[in-house]
């Protein structure tokens, strides 16, 4: 069996319930789900879909809440926070907001986006293992983008301005 891979949605099985949550496993290995990231009434036995994400001490975890990006897929995320130092976090649909590190942002602090701006994004791991936003290249941009059609000259439309 495949270990289990931080930023991906698979089916666990719940084993035990603790005080603070369940502990799922896919027969190899265990991890916490924790109460606050589970949705209904759990039975030891059941079988639940849970995306696998790091808790805030870098240990693998789980939440029943499906974000809208895993690995292997983009999405448009909004930036809910700026760090200088870091990057920015992108909410991504769970509780915990993933970081675009500033290595992948414009080398002017300047030109970075601010709160409430959306980027195209993906989900990948660093050499650490840690999860963390990815932003599309250009050609997965081209791939969404179209020019405007000239029934849309001189109407008024919503769009995403992507600058590549």
């Amino acid at each position: 069996m495949k270990p289990l891979q931080v930023g991906t949605v698979v089916n666990l099985e719940v084993i035990r319930e603790a005080p603070f949550g369940f502990f799922v496993s896919n027969g190899t290995q265990e991890l916490l789900l924790h109460e606050t990231e589970a949705t209904g009434t759990l039975n030891e036995g059941q079988t639940v879909t849970v995306f696998l994400y790091q808790d805030k001490k870098g240990r693998l975890a789980a939440t029943m809440t499906i974000p809208v990006v895993v690995i292997g897929s983009y999405a448009w995320l909004s930036v809910v926070e700026v760090k200088k130092n870091l990057g920015v976090f992108l909410d991504i649909g769970i509780k915990k907001d993933i970081l675009l590190s500033k290595d992948d942002l414009p080398a002017r602090f300047s030109q970075w986006p601010v709160v409430g701006d959306r980027l195209y994004c993906t989900l990948a791991t660093d050499k650490k293992n840690r999860l963390l936003a990815q932003p599309a290249e250009e050609e997965k941009i081209a791939e969404i983008s179209h020019p405007a059609s000239e029934s849309l000259f001189n109407k008024q439309i919503t769009g995403t301005v992507y600058c590549l």
